[in-house]
């Protein structure tokens, strides 16, 4: 049945008011006991406008973790926590990701790169904004402080990262504030720019680090 005007309205800014909070991980037993940000998210927010996302390299790693949310394994609300899979991206999308992460030294440093393509996953086209967390982030105060810095963002700008604060130089990717809106479409901006950053990277045979910072 089709939806009247109004109740679109109201599910419009439903989803403005709406925070969303993700983690990647590589595979459910990794994953499934670093999942303590989003607890600390869910803890200290003053509101239940916060959305969980988890995010797995493959689904059957993301239907386990569907399970154990739930089961009330996860300690997150069953309805207001949802797993995605990076399999489910678009096969030119995955390409990209392989050839960004061709020359990687060691550790990690492909995973980081996948949170580059989140706008991409068809799970989270009703998404128009997202924080992006490594699992080692610690929450001391209410999330919403965090989503507030989107309020700071211009019309040109898409993403917002901290720079680097042990010597590294660039920007760090623990967390990202994603705006997912402005980021997808074949011929958008982040599309070109990701295509022109991995032609850089394959032409000047820089190689990925541990983290991809």
């Amino acid at each position: 049945p089709q939806q009247g005007p109004h109740k679109v309205s109201v599910n419009a800014r439903l989803r403005a008011r709406t925070m969303h909070f993700a983690l990647l991980g590589h595979e459910f037993a990794y994953m499934v006991r670093r999942l303590n940000v989003l607890q600390a998210i869910e803890g200290w927010s003053t509101t239940k406008a916060v959305q969980h996302h988890i995010v797995l390299l493959h689904t059957a790693d993301a239907e386990r973790m569907k399970s154990a949310v739930i089961a009330g394994t996860t300690l997150l609300p069953r309805d207001r926590t949802s797993t995605h899979s990076m399999d489910t991206l678009p096969p030119a999308t995955r390409k990209l990701h392989h050839l960004m992460t061709a020359n990687v030294t060691s550790g990690p440093g492909a995973s980081p790169c996948w949170k580059l393509l989140a706008p991409f996953l068809p799970s989270r086209a009703l998404v128009d904004r997202r924080v992006s967390l490594d699992s080692d982030m610690l929450f001391l105060q209410d999330p919403h402080s965090l989503w507030t810095s989107f309020d700071d963002f211009s019309s040109p700008h898409l993403v917002g990262a901290a720079l680097n604060h042990d010597g590294i130089v660039g920007f760090n990717s623990g967390v990202l504030l994603l705006e997912l809106s402005r980021m997808r479409g074949e011929r958008s901006e982040w599309m070109h720019a990701l295509q022109t950053g991995v032609r850089a990277l394959r032409q000047s045979n820089v190689r990925l680090g541990w983290l991809a910072d």
